[in-house]
């Protein structure tokens, strides 16, 4: 689970539901199938649930007959007394893979934030088919909000209604799309936030839309946390043919918590479960277009390549560029998304692609059950949008993970490092020679595996100075001098250079006292394994928080031989850490306070919750 906060996990999976455009047949065929509710009180960390039940909807409405029915699901919530944030998968024709979702979203549920659990009876009420459209204007609720946990700095602006046409139910998520989109391109810059799940979200009624933007802020509004009310608005229009007709889009949903915003650094994923490539796609920036040597030719192109899937049937790579699709032309993701959404599955596809400065003629045969994860925005490290907030080491390079498929393309001897897909005219990379494409292996012979490291190394790099980059390209490594770096720091005095004159600086090692548990994510509540409250002299990055984790675990493992396995990744926020392996997800969770009564407090608070046996640990 990859989640850092209910509040995030909350957005992330109601801006699957929200900010997807809504599929609509000109026939409305009717279908029949299964799907279940559920609401979240993430205020008492609660999940109310419903069970999983026949369903009916017309082909192309999945999303407003999941919202209709969420509405039902909450009143019946409410009836017991309950209260929280309102959630329908969108139905699916097979009772196993409904099955299948509510058991992941009671996994993550209980196990991930710890909340208790009550299943409830529900059935929907009758449903008519033919029940006519409505006509006029209806008033949908709007905010929109973003979170960083790692820099406990969250905002939204305050919630606006908008005015959208009865007739079309798409309407309200298309605008949400358009919202983000806009929210993405004009605020998060100034907020000097990286592109975590920003989202821009609808809801039937001003109460539900204050109540979520209530639950953002609680999580990013208290002690050593920043929050920001915003008051922007967003300009963006419905198209003249959104306002008067719902769009031809494919059936889609939610995006679960564990896998949300996942498909790489620097991308916020659509996934499109119906008529799918099994593919990532880019957009094309004008140095991407120039090292590709397209010329004025346009089209997306593809990032990475999910095996087994239609693409990588019908032999798409990385790096191809798709030109056209079905015979008509692509000019963006997006694009792409609307023309294969109105394609229906299993149709033998012709595509023209750019591959190698040549086109090619290929076939492509649409799935209906792979996820095509759509880019939509792509965060830049650079002074007016950057991927982590940078106040010293900018070069001007917007830049992304190396995934295995571009590793492959790019002959990469690993997926350390990061490639290169834009830099910003008349800065820092730009100026040095650095090229869409390149891989940037190390900096300042120190390597780069992420986007974090090459922050890290560049964030130390005083103004003005020049840094030598180690750089793949073309299959071969080359050293290449950048500069000079853009930072808040002062420039040196003429003849110093950074070989010299700066150091990297270690994080500051903080007293805390602490206490630790992990426990199964079977069986939840009686197995496990407590620490004592115990001194930690160290600083306090995740690094840390996984190192003294992994101690823990072996000391848990001395009286039952692997018994518990170790997190693969550790992720804190305020004064909590969380870490869940990945092969029997085993979840640990870790409390730290420089008080060493409010630790002692916390231990005890916590074994009146769950009584786990103790072990006596003491790190290094």
């Amino acid at each position: 689970m990859q989640s850092k906060s209910p509040s995030i996990s909350f957005f992330r999976t109601l801006a699957a539901l929200t900010l997807l455009g809504l599929a609509a047949s000109a026939q409305a065929q009717v279908k029949t199938g299964f799907g279940f509710c559920y609401v979240q009180d993430l205020t008492s960390f609660k999940t109310y649930a419903s069970p999983v039940f026949p369903v009916s909807w017309k082909l192309g409405e999945e999303l407003p007959r999941a919202e209709a029915l969420a509405t039902e699901f909450l009143a019946v919530v409410t009836a017991v007394g309950g209260t929280g944030q309102k959630n329908c998968y969108p139905p699916n024709e097979s009772k196993a893979v409904a099955d299948s979702e509510r058991a992941e979203v009671k996994r993550l549920g209980t196990s991930t934030f710890l909340q208790k659990w009550q299943d409830l009876a529900f059935t929907p009420r009758p449903w008519d088919p033919a029940q006519r459209s409505l006509s006029g204007n209806r008033t949908r609720y709007f905010f929109c909000a973003v979170g960083d946990p790692d820099l406990r700095k969250g905002a939204a602006t305050s919630v606006f209604p908008v005015e959208v046409p009865a007739a079309n139910p798409s309407a309200a998520f298309t605008l949400a799309e358009l919202y983000t989109e806009e929210f993405t391109r004009d605020v998060l810059p100034g907020l000097r936030l990286s592109a975590v799940y920003p989202s821009c979200l609808s809801f039937e009624s001003m109460a539900e839309a204050q109540h979520g933007r209530a639950v953002h802020k609680k999580v990013f509004d208290g002690f050593n946390l920043t929050f920001v009310d915003l008051s922007w608005r967003p300009t963006a229009r419905l198209p003249d043919a959104a306002s008067a007709a719902p769009v031809r889009r494919s059936s889609t949903r939610p995006v679960p918590a564990s896998t949300a915003g996942k498909q790489g650094p620097g991308t916020v994923a659509t996934p499109i479960s119906a008529d799918g490539l099994g593919a990532t796609f880019g957009a094309l920036t004008p140095s991407l277009s120039e090292a590709l040597q397209l010329g004025q030719r346009k089209g997306v192109m593809v990032v990475d390549v999910t095996p087994g899937g239609a693409a990588a049937a019908a032999g798409l790579k990385p790096l191809d560029v798709i030109l056209e699709f079905a015979g008509q032309k692509v000019s963006g993701p997006v694009e792409l998304q609307t023309i294969v959404a109105s394609t229906r599955a299993g149709y033998r596809a012709p595509l023209q692609v750019w591959r190698k400065q040549a086109l090619l003629n290929i076939s492509i045969t649409l799935s209906a059950s792979v996820q095509v994860p759509v880019p939509v925005a792509m965060p830049a490290l650079t002074p007016s949008g950057p991927a982590r907030p940078l106040p010293r080491g900018l070069i001007g390079a917007q830049v992304t993970k190396l995934t295995p498929a571009l590793q492959q393309a790019l002959s990469a001897a690993s997926t350390d490092g990061v490639m290169v897909t834009n830099t910003v005219p008349g800065k820092a990379a730009e100026e040095s020679g650095i090229r869409s494409g390149d891989v940037i292996l190390q900096a300042l012979d120190q390597p780069v595996r992420d986007l974090n490291d090459l922050a890290t190394i560049l964030g130390q790099v005083p103004d003005g100075q020049t840094v030598m980059l180690r750089i793949l390209r073309g299959g071969r490594d080359l050293d290449l001098p950048v500069g000079p770096i853009r930072s808040d720091t002062p420039a040196l005095p003429v003849g110093r250079t950074y070989a010299f004159a700066a150091k990297i600086v270690p994080p500051p090692v903080v007293k805390r006292f602490c206490h630790m548990h992990v426990q199964t994510t079977q069986d939840f509540f009686d197995k496990g394994v407590r620490s004592n409250v115990f001194e930690l002299n160290a600083d306090e990055s995740e690094k840390t928080a996984l190192r003294v984790m992994t101690a823990f675990i072996a000391r848990a493992n001395e009286a039952e031989p692997a018994r518990w396995d170790s997190p693969a990744r550790v992720y804190c926020e305020a004064s909590h850490c969380s870490g869940i392996s990945t092969q029997r997800h085993h979840m640990m969770t870790s409390f730290c306070s420089a008080d060493r009564q409010q630790a002692d407090d916390m231990l005890i608070a916590s074994e009146r919750g769950k009584s786990l046996p103790r072990i006596e640990f003491n790190p290094k």
